[in-house]
């Protein structure tokens, strides 16, 4: 056989393992992003909790409610942004864009969200 062939059939070959590690590395980094965002989300069930038990309990004391109110607010506001962070990333490894108003993953090419039918936003 000529030589070429085996050349050609060697260079495909690296060609075809260099693209599989780099999807691989891809779906790795996309698994990782999204088990922290269930771990936030679990966090945020929780902190749910916690703020009923708390509210509870102020009740039950004759106190107000506010302040305790306010920092189980503010704990769950930044699970949010984290988990919002983490979903853009994992948008921009699968090439998707993010509806801003409700955080729908929707296609490259979609002009609308999927979800909520907002026009998104030129990529360009």
């Amino acid at each position: 056989m000529d030589k070429n062939f085996f050349n050609d059939l060697k260079e495909k070959v690296s060609e075809t393992a260099k693209t599989a590690f780099k999807k691989s590395n891809e779906l790795m980094e996309i698994t990782k992003l999204s088990l922290a965002i269930g771990d936030l989300k679990s966090k945020i069930t929780g902190a749910y909790k916690d703020m009923g038990k708390a509210v509870y309990d102020v009740h039950c004391q004759g106190a107000t409610i506010g302040d305790v109110l306010e920092e189980k607010c503010n704990e769950i506001d930044g699970y949010v942004e984290e988990i919002a962070s983490l979903k853009e990333k994992v948008a921009a490894l699968k090439n998707e864009t993010i509806c801003p108003d409700c955080q729908h993953s929707n296609k490259p090419e979609a002009n609308f969200c999927a979800s909520c039918g907002k026009v998104l936003e030129d990529k360009e």
